[in-house]
């Protein structure tokens, strides 16, 4: 069995799912429409209001003559506004414009892997390429970030936790807490049963400004954090490779309240 840990890799599996099924091999991983939908941002907030889903205010640019027009339409300056390249992972590609941040404040406030940068300084970065990567521009969120990470046996979810990423380094989660969020639960089951979505996932949300989640982007594989899940008592990808063979599945109630902290340790050699 195959289970794919990276965005990349995921449209070159799901298109030669058949080959490896040929000579035996499982490919832990979803239809190709849902891959397609799943690894592009701005794909997934389009398919979001398809099926009516509420969304932030969000549009998309190719091209540098393209950006002041958008992010206006998304609410700068009055509001701050998010950038991101629609199909990069690991926070790569992703900017915040903050209209109450200044050069100032982001040089002495903020930390030198901030997300955070000035509409001046992004617009001299895009200035000198007029084609640009498919980027999303999109309200910016203010609340914390949470996930909701979850296998799935063709639209049915079969498990599902969430977990608070309580601090992040270079976009990976240093401490979590494992919690319920009945809210964004319902956002992850529609999705996954509009798209007929088979497998693991990794659903990223923020809180607004009301305190309501809204979901950010999907991860169609296993995230990076999933060891918090299996001291939870779900074991995600266990379970996925018992779905995948056809085994019995418990039942099971994840624990809430599990904390996880990863620690670097010093390594010597002569």
């Amino acid at each position: 069995i195959i289970m794919p840990i990276m965005s990349a890799e995921l449209v070159a599996l799901v298109e030669n799912k058949a080959r490896f099924e040929e000579i035996g091999t499982k490919v832990s991983i979803s239809n190709k429409h849902s891959i397609e939908i799943c690894n592009n941002k701005y794909n997934l907030y389009s398919f979001m209001k398809e099926i009516g889903l509420e969304t932030p205010k969000f549009t998309r640019i190719t091209s540098f003559k393209d950006f002041d027009d958008a992010v206006k339409l998304v609410g700068y300056p009055e509001k701050g506004v998010c950038i991101k390249a629609t199909e990069l992972s690991g926070s790569r590609g992703i900017r915040i414009i903050d209209p109450t941040k200044s050069r100032y404040d982001i040089l002495f406030g903020e930390k030198p892997n901030s997300f955070f940068t000035s509409y001046e300084e992004l617009k001299e970065i895009l200035s000198g390429h007029e084609d640009l990567p498919e980027l999303m521009i999109m309200e910016y969120l203010p609340g914390e970030e949470f996930s909701v990470d979850l296998v799935a046996d063709n639209g049915k979810i079969l498990y599902m936790c969430a977990r608070q990423s309580n601090s992040i380094l270079a976009s990976i989660p240093q401490t979590a807490t494992t919690f319920h969020e009945p809210k964004a639960y319902k956002i992850c089951e529609a999705i996954v049963k509009a798209l007929e979505f088979d497998g693991n996932a990794d659903f990223d949300f923020k809180y607004d400004e009301n305190g309501e989640p809204v979901l950010m982007e999907i991860n169609p594989r296993l995230a990076a954090t999933m060891a918090i899940f299996k001291h939870a008592g779900m074991n995600l990808p266990y379970l996925r490779i018992k779905q995948l063979l056809g085994e019995d599945l418990p039942e099971i109630e994840p624990k809430t309240g599990v904390i996880m902290k990863r620690r670097f340790l010093e390594m010597f050699s002569e």
